[in-house]
């Protein structure tokens, strides 16, 4: 009989957002495809475990402590931080240690730890081991940031396997989502630009659905109010990450900033309109060429993770974001 003793460990580090969880699923189909033979973990926060276990390219997650689950998911840095301190405590080994992240000095504790027969990380000086491989370059598209890594271990990468399908409910389907929130200050657009283009939606006919995390709940309320929608259209905090799926994978249109929700829209193929501020849509948008996914950038890069609204951001205005939904409109959407 086989034991779990006998079954060779594959860890991989990613981080630890929505977006960052769906841009990985080809490399993580790819590792599996290339590691038949392992028991794959992979590390996810605990409000992104039900969507990771419905993807299903993971044997085995890996979560933050008890103690510290269930925190709003906009608090990300504070999350990732613990969740890596947990790994040791959680997984007995590694032989196979693989990072899509940013390489950084959190991974040397890891690497340590582990001490993995083969480590496969974009180059970081302070450790030798990953020396063979290239160092990360941040124009590279989010896709083939990781498929350039990969390659060098021969891990084969397919686009199909960006995609997923849902089937949901009748009463999650055919609303337009309009997500306000995003992981930082520099990519929030304006309450009262948002408003506008809900009441753009509304009265063209579309049935708006306003989300966003517990923390952006005040935000999306202000939002709603100046919308004129029911107090039932807001489901801000509301709505666990399963359930945010199935409104995606349902939705007539999905609007929103450079987020999370962003990713959702490609990985079930929605219709989507998306702002971008700091980051060019080249780097973190969709991959180019999606169909019916209409991407805004002014062309001016800045602070991803400033403490104010990103002036490229800030350079769109409301009728752009009105004239790409109505050319998607009139591709009959």
């Amino acid at each position: 009989m086989t034991t779990s003793a006998a079954i060779p460990s594959l860890l991989v580090l990613r981080d630890h957002g929505l977006g960052d969880l769906l841009t990985a699923q080809p490399a993580l189909h790819g590792l599996r495809r290339h590691f038949p033979k392992h028991d794959l973990v992979v590390t996810c926060p605990s409000w992104l475990v039900p969507l990771a276990a419905y993807l299903g390219t993971a044997d085995r997650i890996v979560c933050e402590p008890f103690d510290v689950a269930g925190a709003d998911p906009s608090d990300h840095q504070r999350i990732d931080h613990v969740l890596l301190e947990n790994i040791r405590r959680t997984v007995p080994r590694a032989d196979v240690l693989v990072s899509l992240r940013t390489p950084g000095p959190e991974l040397l504790p890891i690497v340590t730890a582990y001490s993995p027969r083969q480590l496969v990380s974009y180059r970081y000086a302070p450790i030798e081991a990953t020396h063979l491989f290239p160092e990360l370059d941040f124009s590279d598209h989010i896709l083939k940031r990781w498929d350039r890594l990969l390659s060098v271990v021969g891990v084969a990468l397919r686009d199909e396997d960006l995609y997923a399908q849902m089937q949901p409910p009748d009463t999650h389907r055919r609303f337009t989502i309009v997500h306000a929130g995003a992981g930082s200050p520099s990519r929030r657009w304006p309450v009262r630009r948002w408003s506008a283009v809900v009441r753009f939606l509304e009265f063209s006919g579309h049935r708006v659905l306003l989300t966003g995390s517990a923390a952006e709940s005040e935000r999306v309320g202000r939002i709603r109010r100046a919308a004129g929608l029911p107090v039932g259209r807001d489901r801000a905090g509301r709505t666990p990450v399963l359930e945010l799926a199935a409104y995606v994978a349902g939705a007539r249109l999905v609007v929103s900033a450079d987020s999370g929700l962003s990713h959702l829209a490609t990985t079930f193929r929605t219709p989507a309109v998306t702002l971008f501020g700091p980051v060019s849509p080249a780097w973190w948008g969709p991959p180019a060429g999606h169909p019916r996914h209409k991407t805004l950038w002014t062309g001016r890069h800045g602070d991803n993770y400033a403490s104010r609204l990103d002036p490229g951001l800030a350079e769109i205005q409301v009728d752009a974001v009105i004239g790409a939904i109505e050319e998607l409109q009139a591709e009959g959407v």
